[in-house]
């Protein structure tokens, strides 16, 4: 069973996310907006966002490559007259990778979710109405929301679970933005707290997922930004060198107010989360603080090589 997610708004066609073949437990992901225009975002780690240019945007899809037959995974745009000559002209350079030195393997052997990419829905309608197919579509209806960030796991992932398990982290999981996790700013974060902690009492859907096929599954936090609206005139798709996710992901601080209203301590996430022996033997616990251990030497040595 492998199944595309059609993404569609308001009963417009947007964009597909397709499952390539597996090596092992890692695949590959392709990402079509068929005849839509759009752009691209790129965040390098501890970079600023910035566009990545092709010409006739809705001529190109875009694959985010696992480790096989390169050094590590890469995510790159691919002309469609590479399999389809008669269809489209022929460029010179069909093939452009994107500027990313570490990525995640797209693996659903993974704790966490695995981010893969976002994309924002300006105001403005595509002219192609989405026709269902039950056969081979997942849907993902946006409804109200005009954001989607995708994350990749398997299909045992129970979120209701991993939110017990991992409260603190599940809940930066949910709250930060995507681009958090490449440039550790939480100004990215600001509009996305805005819809989850809203004023008065509405409820949020903060997390949905779907099986795209029998082993394969795709997280999503959905979510509506009213700056978008104003901010983009078409789709926008954003990926992030995303290799030190895990590090940003379990170091998020925690703070404690006092009466008073100040902070009298800060904790990590992940340290909270530990605490929890309902889910954790001495010996788990023990694994898990030495792997965010590594995770933060990791983080703090790509940090202090990024501003060279």
């Amino acid at each position: 069973m492998n199944k595309k997610i059609a993404i569609v708004k308001d009963g417009c066609d947007i964009a597909r996310i397709i499952v390539g073949k597996p090596k092992g437990a890692n695949y590959d992901f392709k990402f079509s907006l068929m005849e839509n225009d759009y752009a691209v975002c790129i965040v390098p780690f501890f970079k600023k966002p910035q566009l990545f240019d092709v010409d006739i945007p809705s001529h190109w899809e875009i694959t985010y490559h696992k480790s096989q037959g390169h050094p590590s995974p890469i995510i790159a745009m691919k002309h469609k007259s590479i399999d389809r000559p008669k269809k489209y002209p022929s460029v010179e350079q069909p093939y452009k990778t994107f500027p990313f030195e570490n990525l995640l393997e797209p693996t659903i052997i993974s704790e966490f979710p695995i981010p893969i990419f976002k994309i924002a829905l300006p105001l403005t309608k595509t002219s192609s109405i989405y026709k269902p197919d039950i056969t081979h579509h997942v849907l993902l209806d946006m409804q109200e929301n005009n954001i989607a960030e995708v994350y990749l796991t398997n299909t045992k992932f129970n979120f209701e679970t991993f939110t017990h398990k991992w409260p603190n982290i599940s809940l930066g999981l949910s709250v930060h933005s995507f681009e958090f996790y490449a440039t550790n700013d939480i100004k990215y974060t600001a509009n996305k707290l805005k819809y989850f902690f809203p004023q008065g009492k509405d409820e949020r859907i903060a997390n949905i997922s779907f099986p795209i096929s029998d082993d394969v599954m795709i997280t999503i936090n959905l979510y509506n930004d009213a700056n978008i609206i104003t901010s983009i005139i078409k789709p926008q798709l954003t990926f992030i060198e995303n290799e030190h996710y895990f590090g940003l992901l379990g170091h998020t601080t925690v703070a404690f107010p006092e009466s008073d209203g100040k902070i009298s301590a800060k904790r990590y996430a992940y340290e909270l989360d530990l605490e929890n022996s309902e889910y954790f033997t001495t010996k788990e616990k023990d694994e898990w603080y030495r792997w965010f251990n590594r995770c933060r030497i990791q983080l703090e040595r790509a940090i202090k090589n990024s501003k060279r």
